[in-house]
């Protein structure tokens, strides 16, 4: 179930999350400058940790999280207006983040 939703939700996010054109990318960079003086910022990245409801039955214990429950991760960039820019989704939660951000294609 859990590999079935990580799929459909990364095909969609193919069609439905984009980077935007280039002017996208200058309205965003000019506003993160001008709220917090960061230059050439197209985007705020976090890695939440989403629970499951069960231990998914293929290496399921890779996907305990340190409270003891399984979970996966979540890379989530967005722009200025909180819109998803980039997400990749379906990491176990024993990966971390720094490797997350090492493997996306954003690196």
């Amino acid at each position: 179930y859990c590999k079935l939703i990580v799929h459909v939700l990364q095909e969609l996010g193919m069609d439905v999350v984009t980077w935007g054109n280039d002017d996208h990318l200058q309205q965003v960079a000019t506003h993160v400058m001008g709220r917090s003086g960061i230059p050439d910022c197209v985007g705020m990245l976090d890695g939440p940790l989403v629970r499951l409801t069960e231990m998914p039955e293929c290496n399921g214990f890779s996907f305990i999280c340190q409270k003891k429950y399984p979970a996966i991760n979540i890379q989530a960039i967005i722009d200025h207006k909180m819109w998803f820019t980039g997400i990749k989704l379906g990491w176990p939660r024993s990966v971390s983040d720094v490797t997350m951000w090492k493997k996306s294609y954003i690196w």
